[in-house]
């Protein structure tokens, strides 16, 4: 398994210890499928780091909140995962025409874990070596008018900007109606505020290449943002009681601001 399709046990252990929670912010049950010796192993060195993962589980809810609220309004729409990793939402969301694009590697050991005859929704998996294909070929099979959500959860924060760049090119290219979910981070929050997960993803060969401004290439790209939501204060909001969620307006800005979940649509270029 390539470096960076390792951290999906990472983000899947996260999830696993969350499920165990007495409180869990996004519930994932099918998480332990997953976590055989290899992911335990890999997950061991990141149970310490408390903060980012409390955090990662809010950012998994955040996107779980927000496609399940786009599949009520339309039962059919069609969700496209780019990265998916080990993520279980076409199981756990009910509705939604689900497609799910990964590593062939991880997504022959997803198969055997959690089969798509399991799930009650439409689910297609489609593999893809991201390093000797493109996500143009892959992707054109699926082109189409109608409206589609893609999420990225997890990925921009490992590409270049012209990488990002390419990769809207391509999605404005093949759905000319999409809105794309995606976390982003500036890169003071990975310095002062993740600089323990950057150093344990790093020694498993996989390097985050966050940058100062993660939206330039979304606006080179005539993208526009239509909602942010804080991962931080998200966190605290689903942490605490109701009566105390006041306490999230109280983290610095630097915390509160440099870490989001967006939801992003294409403008037309002038």
């Amino acid at each position: 398994m390539k470096p960076v399709s390792k951290t999906a046990y990472y983000c899947c252990g996260v999830r696993m210890t969350d499920a165990e929670r007495k409180r869990p912010l996004c519930g994932d049950a099918y998480a332990r499928r997953f976590m055989d010796a290899q992911g335990m192993a890999i997950w061991e060195p990141f149970k310490r780091e408390h903060r980012a993962t409390r955090g990662n589980a809010a950012r998994h809810r955040i996107i779980d909140d927000w496609l399940r609220a786009a599949v009520r309004a339309d039962p059919r729409q069609r969700v496209v995962s780019i990265g998916a990793g080990f993520d279980s939402r076409p199981y756990r969301v009910t509705g939604g025409d689900w497609v799910e694009l990964d590593e062939p590697a991880l997504l022959t050991l997803k198969e055997q874990r959690l089969p798509v005859s399991e799930c009650k929704n439409p689910l297609q998996r489609i593999a893809i070596d991201f390093a000797s294909e493109t996500l143009r070929d892959k992707l054109a099979p699926l082109e189409t008018d109608r409206f589609c959500i893609f999420v990225f959860e997890g990925v921009f924060m490992y590409l270049e900007p012209d990488v990002i760049a390419r990769t809207l090119a391509t999605l404005r290219a093949l759905f000319p109606r999409h809105e794309l979910v995606c976390d982003l981070m500036e890169r003071s929050f990975l310095d002062k505020r993740s600089s323990g997960v950057r150093d344990k993803v790093q020694r498993l060969g996989a390097i985050m290449r966050v940058g100062h401004q993660p939206e330039a290439p979304f606006d080179q790209q005539g993208y526009r943002r239509s909602a942010r939501t804080s991962v931080a204060r998200r966190s605290i909001e689903l942490s605490l009681p109701a009566r105390l969620s006041w306490l999230s307006g109280l983290l610095p800005r630097d915390v509160r601001e440099g870490y989001w979940v967006g939801v992003y649509r294409p403008q037309l270029l002038g």
